[in-house]
């Protein structure tokens, strides 16, 4: 019998396959912070950076190094598209289509809501939103803001307007101040006053009345508007408009919460809409001014050698009125469910890029 011939395999190195790397995404630690870029001269700043700071200097670390609430979206809420359909209305909209085209004041705000509506969508800022909530918010912002154009018609006739929400940059203490005016207007005798919108949930006149009187806002735009248009600008025009409180009913529909919301509208439209005029004198600007150089030399020291225990928390502004954005990360001390934004300045779209 003949004999099987035993062939010997020859050892091979197994191939070795490459393991793919999966990226950890590190989560950065709010202790590790500091001023990452920001400069005051160079980027320059707005009010609602000085209002960071003032408030918590940890709050303004964060915004400087342009963090934001992971999901964070202003584009649907109440505020933002209300003072949106007010610009358009206010730089022309409405007697275009309400005067000249003689359109209802309802058909002109649809209108006007679905040319806000298309922009965003153009601009992806309605990604993941909940799309039941955005018709509610829709359906709210035109049936207020409807009661609001009949409970002050002399807007629209009266009033000179000279600048609608207008992007200014003017030089403060070497320091570029950056502002997104929503109204400029004139007054019979050539007197010019500036009208800032607010919405808001909670109203408390007496307190509110006494602020305003040094409002480091008013005062900013103010003193920015007098420098770049070389005018006197005698005060500001407080413009409330304020959120809804009903509540919906239990299986209660879009159509029949609408006619409720109408029927409050118009037995007590001087609860849902107010306003302030608020004069300014020689004295309260130059306080001002002595104020903002403060505040400026203060932000000015923040440089990027300081640790984020310089920009030490403020834990009696977590709650106030509502709970801080970042309350999260200050608790934790990391920054998880938190997003690095692409613009320093969200709120202004033309003056990002400025620099000195």
């Amino acid at each position: 019998m003949a004999k099987k011939k035993i062939v010997k395999k020859k050892k091979t190195l197994s191939k070795r396959v490459p393991v793919k790397k999966i990226k950890r995404k590190v989560t950065a630690l709010v202790k590790d912070m500091t001023n990452e870029s920001y400069s005051l001269q160079k980027n320059g700043i707005t009010q609602s950076l000085m209002s960071y700071y003032m408030k918590c200097k940890r709050l303004f670390l964060f915004k400087i190094n342009k963090w934001e609430s992971e999901g964070y979206n202003h584009t649907t809420s109440f505020g933002s598209l209300v003072h949106d359909i007010l610009a358009f209305l206010y730089k022309g909209a409405y007697n275009e289509i309400v005067v000249l085209k003689k359109e209802s004041i309802a058909d002109c705000l649809n209108y006007l809501i679905d040319l806000y509506e298309h922009e965003q969508e153009d601009a992806g800022k309605l990604d993941g939103i909940d799309l039941q909530e955005w018709e509610w918010e829709k359906a709210v912002t035109s049936t207020v803001l409807e009661a609001y154009i009949k409970y002050y018609p002399e807007d629209f006739k009266d009033k000179k307007f000279t600048e609608v929400e207008t992007e200014l940059v003017c030089d403060l203490f070497d320091t570029p101040i950056k502002i997104k005016l929503d109204g400029k207007y004139e007054i019979k005798g050539g007197k010019n006053w500036l009208m800032e919108h607010k919405t808001k949930s909670r109203i408390t006149e007496n307190t509110m009345m006494k602020r305003l009187s040094f409002d480091f806002q008013n005062l900013t735009y103010l003193t920015v508007c007098e420098k770049i248009f070389k005018q006197k600008i005698d005060g500001v025009l407080y413009n409330i408009i304020r959120k809804p409180g009903i509540r919906k009913r239990v299986n209660e529909n879009l159509v029949d919460y609408k006619i409720r919301l109408e029927e409050d509208l118009k037995k007590r439209p001087d609860f849902y809409f107010m306003r302030y005029e608020i004069p300014y004198t020689d004295k309260d600007k130059s306080n001002y001014i002595c104020e903002l150089q403060s505040v400026l030399s203060d932000i000015g020291e923040m440089g990027p050698e300081k640790s984020s225990d310089d920009f030490y928390k403020n834990p009696y502004a977590c709650e106030s009125p509502f709970p801080c954005n970042f309350l999260d990360a200050c608790a934790s001390g990391k920054m998880s469910g938190y997003n690095k934004r692409k613009l320093l300045f969200p709120e202004l779209s033309t003056l990002n890029e400025v620099e000195k």
